[in-house]
């Protein structure tokens, strides 16, 4: 990288290894749920895996089983154009609920109200998601409330 240059965080960390795919909070703004940038990057791996040191510093890693790690994925451009992998909208809010006792509920409130009001959501796609993910009844409440 030149040193005039600013670092692109989301296309170097994706570099670091071909099994990170962006979620959580990060995907929440890759896919426009969301207009802050996060702090600290969220990351998914498969639970067979592991990252170096280095990496796990630099962001919040997410473990899921081998066969569920590329459920959802899709690809988003970052700011600086740069082409990284990351979870659809349906599997992000999944993963929110999934993991609420490590995200922010305020930050799982406005995504789940963000994607209630975006008009490329797929409650089809959300629903087989939260199936497989074992998060329907956590869902469900907030899907009959926002809609």
């Amino acid at each position: 990288m030149l040193p005039t240059s600013i670092e692109d965080d989301l296309y170097t960390l994706s570099l670091r290894s071909r099994k990170i795919i962006f979620s959580h909070e990060t995907a929440l703004f890759l896919n426009n749920l969301s207009e802050r940038t996060p702090f600290r990057h969220s990351v998914t791996i498969p639970s067979n895996s592991r990252l170096s040191k280095e990496t796990l510093k630099q962001c919040k890693c997410y473990y899921i089983r081998p066969e569920l790690h590329k459920l959802g994925l899709t690809y988003r451009k970052t700011t600086f154009g740069h082409i990284v992998s990351c979870y659809n909208s349906e599997r992000t809010i999944c993963d929110l609920l999934r993991s609420q006792s490590r995200c922010d509920s305020e930050t799982v409130l406005a995504a789940l109200k963000n994607f209630a009001a975006h008009p490329n959501k797929d409650l089809n796609l959300l629903v087989q998601y939260a199936r497989q993910l074992r998060v329907f009844n956590q869902l469900t409440p907030y899907m009959e409330v926002l809609l």
